[in-house]
């Protein structure tokens, strides 16, 4: 999505995206270092319009999917209408290893009136167990441990 490769932090919006019910047209490219990534598109859905430079499979050309393997050096063109809910959604790599260590990008997706935006409490590991840190106006005692 074209930024630095970082970390995830939950309280960093990557891109915002218009209101539900408009159309995006995204594209993906793998400059990953020889490394196949399936992007995953979260609690949505989209189609693809292309894969660049490469063959396409008729079975997936305007498929509803929400993974799209990306070969190294590969690239692939998607279409999503977004849903009707407003909010923070992500993207990420199901490789293991980049899951593990938080290859994933927040999005924020407007809400259909006004915006739709609030600090996400980031899980902290403990040797007692989770612990939430963030905007204590949003946090309720049953999330603080």
């Amino acid at each position: 999505m074209g930024e630095e490769a970082h970390t995830f932090n939950a309280n960093r919006i990557s891109m915002l995206i218009p209101k539900p019910g408009e159309v995006e047209h995204w594209s993906f490219v793998n400059v990953g270092g020889g490394w196949d990534h399936p992007i995953h598109l979260h609690f949505e859905e989209g189609v693809t319009m292309n894969r660049g430079g490469g063959s396409m499979a008729a079975t997936e050309r305007l498929a509803r999917k929400d993974v799209w393997r990306l070969r190294p050096s590969g690239s692939v063109q998607i279409q999503v209408q977004f849903g009707e809910f407003g909010g923070a959604y992500v993207n990420y790599c199901h490789n293991t290893v980049h899951e593990d260590f938080a290859m994933l990008m927040r999005y924020q997706l407007l809400a259909a009136t006004g915006t739709h935006a609030a600090v996400t409490p980031t899980p902290v590991p403990t040797v007692d167990g989770v612990k939430r840190e963030g905007d204590p106006r949003r946090l309720s005692s049953a999330n603080k441990t």
